[in-house]
């Protein structure tokens, strides 16, 4: 694949070139420079797979709608997309104690996210463990579809390190990481199972708008992009999804959308390098990590917790 990012034997000299530039970390956190969750995340292409993630989730209609019904702010892919990386990048890229911290203000947030239906009663919770599952299988697989179709290239052996790694995302939401997929196939497995499951809601339809449909109007550059990043997720979310959101598959549109993609990424990995990328992920998880705002944070029930999504 055309300028695809490797590690390369560069990986062995990251530990002592991250010390002197981030003194006040306290360790590597947990997964580290020779993690295949860095070099995942350090990509251009790992945003496409977070995009492509949300529109799988929300998907499962009972979680999206307590998302609607409890936070003040509308369903918007991008808005929970840009809080989503925020909590990603503290616990990926942080050390040790920012994930720690980053983990238990979600943990509370979501304990405290909940809604009852007025015509059957029925209490969605925002931490319902099947909702967690289904938010962090999403996101791991989304992440692999985009290795597989835009690099960077994993082996085989290293697609099940980084499911096996992303069990430590599971443990920080408050799942069992025995409760969760260990390998590739445990994964692609329960993706499989999940497809009947999977319904267009009015939420759902709501916040997939703007991508699927990005507005004509202002800087045509943003447009643009916004349609490759559009072609792109197409080719990422699941068969079921991608006719769920009218998406279907058109042989010589797809290929025309994956050359594009793969153009735009291209010039994103020559004008940001790996380990410029990477560096610039630690330097947000120092200064903007994830529970410097919401760690000592009690939000009120019903609104602020929801409007995290990093499992929800």
């Amino acid at each position: 694949m055309a300028d695809d990012p490797t590690l390369g034997d560069a990986a062995a000299d990251l530990p002592a070139h991250l010390r002197e530039r981030f003194p006040n970390r306290a360790d590597d956190g947990l997964y580290g420079p020779d993690s295949v969750t860095w070099r995942v995340h350090s990509d251009p292409a790992a945003t496409m797979g977070g995009v492509a993630a949300l529109l799988m989730q929300a998907l499962l209609p009972d979680m999206v709608r307590l998302f609607g019904k409890v936070t003040t702010a509308k369903v918007d892919p991008a808005t929970r997309g840009e809080r989503t990386q925020e909590f990603l990048v503290t616990t990926m890229f942080g050390d040790t104690e920012q994930a720690r911290i980053a983990g238990e203000a979600v943990r509370h947030m979501h304990s405290q996210a909940h809604w009852t239906d007025p015509v059957t009663g029925k209490v969605l919770r925002a931490d319902e463990p099947a909702w967690l599952k289904w938010t962090h299988c999403t996101l791991v697989w989304c992440a692999l579809r985009t290795c597989d179709r835009f690099g960077p290239t994993l082996s085989a052996a290293d697609q099940d390190r980084y499911v096996d790694e992303q069990r430590q995302q599971a443990e920080l939401v408050g799942l069992d990481r025995d409760d969760v997929p260990a390998t590739r196939h445990e994964l692609e497995t329960y993706m499989a199972s999940m497809e009947d499951r999977l319904a267009m809601g009015p939420e759902a339809k709501e916040g997939a708008a703007g991508l699927i449909h990005p507005p004509l109007w202002g800087n045509p550059a943003t447009f643009v992009t916004m349609k490759v990043v559009e072609g792109g997720v197409s080719l990422l979310i699941s068969p079921t999804a991608r006719y769920l959101y009218g998406m279907e598959p058109n042989p010589i549109r797809d290929r025309i959308a994956a050359a594009a993609v793969q153009a735009m990424l291209t010039a994103a990995r020559r004008a940001s390098p790996y380990e410029r990328q990477l560096f610039e992920n630690l330097q947000r998880a120092e200064t903007h990590p994830f529970g410097k705002h919401r760690g000592s944070a009690t939000p009120t029930t019903g609104t602020s917790a929801a409007e995290q999504p990093a499992t929800s």
